[in-house]
């Protein structure tokens, strides 16, 4: 009998989150690197959710009567573009405010010694390594769709009405876990242990979520009409 552990999707979520500790080690990363990249993991989460939501069923009798407005599984999937874009907009927006422009403490956000007069924290990113990192976040969440959501057919248990509010539980973890890191980091100083613990924080996060949505797409969907 075939385990149910998703270990290739786990294996690779882990190796995907690695990346941050080997920016902290090697390439002198702090909290807003780290922030930047978690930021626009949001984005990487809903792109897959689009794609499950293209693909599972939808009860359109249910979706009708709760939702004013949308009539369709396209219309529900523009309108969790809209919604989940501006959320994810306005979370990336208040991480460059906060932490990427200076406004807070450069020794929490900045490169050891940076200092008031020394570069900001957006001046100190290396772009390319932050693209780096995004395009392993993508392969992860990728290996997680085809693996689990289309060779296991999670789609056939769950439906797009479901789908929509997956990613909130996921992110609203993700956040409070970020906000435990950022505090640990504020106490601990932006020391390599500091660090490290705060990426490790978000990997136990992210697998716990991780196992935790396997579970929930092993139960039958709602039958669809």
């Amino acid at each position: 009998m075939t385990s149910r552990f998703p270990l290739s999707s786990v294996v690779v979520l882990i190796g995907a989150n690695i990346v941050p500790v080997l920016g902290v080690l090697f390439l002198d990363w702090r909290v807003f690197p780290i922030l930047l990249l978690y930021s626009l993991e949001n984005i990487v989460i809903g792109f897959y959710n689009v794609l499950r939501m293209l693909v599972v069923p939808c009860n359109l009798k249910e979706l009708r009567a709760h939702s004013e407005g949308i009539h369709n599984k396209r219309g529900l999937i523009l309108f969790f573009c809209l919604h989940y874009g501006m959320f994810t907009g306005i979370h990336l927006l208040l991480v460059i405010v906060f932490f990427g422009l200076g406004f807070l403490d450069e020794q929490l956000a900045g490169p050891p010694g940076g200092g008031p007069s020394g570069p900001r924290p957006l001046e100190t990113v290396q772009l390319s390594w932050i693209g780096v990192a995004v395009a392993c976040l993508l392969v992860s969440h990728g290996v997680s769709y085809v693996q689990n959501f289309i060779r296991k057919r999670e789609y056939k248990r769950v439906d797009a009405k479901k789908l929509f509010f997956q990613p909130y539980a996921r992110v609203i973890v993700l956040h409070l876990t970020i906000i435990l890191g950022v505090f640990a980091v504020m106490v601990l100083g932006t020391s390599l242990v500091a660090l490290i613990l705060f990426v490790v924080l978000k990997i136990v996060a992210d697998v716990i979520g991780h196992l935790r949505e396997r579970k929930k797409f092993r139960k039958p969907a709602p039958q669809t009409t």
